[in-house]
């Protein structure tokens, strides 16, 4: 928001923190989903506002931007410096986040092996059973389904032998697949349909289908009393975490399993500033960096702080397992 329009944002801010029944701006994850927007700009002008002042020193500001390929976080902290805005205690969202309760998919992996009969390609390409082509037909099966799979729910992979020799009709063809979803039930059904695909694309080219379900991976369930644990120690470390957004995903993690069992967290704590794919040689490349490794030691540091948390207070540690037994959320 330009100048003009800071004293109606911070109206609106105000009259939507009284209707949520928020008393304490430092709520930070509260507020921030109230969809408060560009708060350095208005930092500024509650400074200003004698009035204010006091006010002024409880409020974490928090920039958020719709537009964040291109307003990255130090894009925003630029802009925030043009507005003399004072940037220590501002949280700017864009970019990798810390996040206390991400979302890790519950994952099946599937190996798919075609068998068919090896033939000259180019003499009696007749006498043979192409097991590529089977595989193929499958995939394409597949990547029809796509269409009609659930948008937060995922199946891909890749093929691991197409055959041997081009002028030899292969007799084996073989892929690694995963199907993934938020949802275990869908996921039993999803492993289904994408095993059908093969099944059938067996049966049309008359090769024999060999199939093998393994790195089975639960959907990760946060603990709520050790995720807030967690988030205060890292809070007290220097480091705020959020809740995810609802359009977030991070693949999957055999940590599911642990929660499944256990009480347990997976939080994520970003390594670098602006947002980088993972599994690329540039998240890499951020791994390495100083940066990382000091997100690294604080990370351990706010693990070992709320495992003394939980061995410390056995109030707390018997809220953790009353949430994991689902008595109390």
């Amino acid at each position: 928001v330009g100048e003009t329009g800071i004293s109606r944002v911070v109206q609106r801010t105000c009259e939507a923190m009284k209707a949520s029944g928020i008393d304490d701006p430092a709520e930070i994850a509260r507020v921030r989903a109230l969809g408060v927007i560009d708060l350095p700009t208005i930092q500024k002008k509650l400074k200003e506002d004698a009035r204010l002042t006091g006010a002024a020193r409880r409020v974490h500001p928090v920039s958020v931007s719709f537009d964040p390929v291109t307003d990255t976080p130090p894009v925003l902290k630029k802009h925030a410096k043009t507005l003399d805005a004072d940037l220590h205690p501002c949280t700017f969202l864009t970019g990798d986040r810390d996040e206390i309760d991400p979302m890790m998919l519950a994952l099946a992996t599937l190996e798919v092996t075609f068998v068919g009969k090896a033939a000259h390609a180019a003499a009696e390409p007749y006498e043979g059973v192409n097991a590529l082509d089977g595989l193929l037909l499958g995939w394409s099966a597949m990547s029809a389904l796509r269409l009609l799979v659930r948008s937060d729910s995922r199946a891909h992979g890749i093929i691991t032998d197409g055959g041997k020799a081009p002028n030899i009709i292969p007799d084996r063809a073989a892929a690694r697949l995963m199907v993934r979803s938020p949802d275990e039930s869908y996921l039993a059904e999803l492993r289904k349909r994408v095993l059908a695909c093969f099944e059938g694309a067996a049966l049309a080219t008359g090769c024999e289908l060999r199939h093998e379900w393994s790195d089975l991976c639960d959907l990760v369930k946060t603990n709520r009393p050790l995720a807030d644990a967690f988030a205060q120690n890292a809070q007290s470390l220097g480091r705020t975490l959020h809740p995810r957004r609802p359009s977030d995903t991070h693949g999957s993690t055999d940590m599911g399993n642990v929660t499944t069992a256990l009480p347990g967290i997976h939080p994520y704590l970003a390594i670098c500033e602006e947002p980088v794919p993972s599994h690329s040689v540039a998240f890499a490349a951020a791994a390495k960096t100083p940066s990382a490794l000091a997100t690294m030691r604080l990370a351990a540091k706010a693990l070992a702080m709320t495992a003394f948390d939980v061995l410390a207070d056995p109030a707390m540690a018997k809220r953790a397992k009353e949430a994991h037994d689902g008595r109390r959320s």
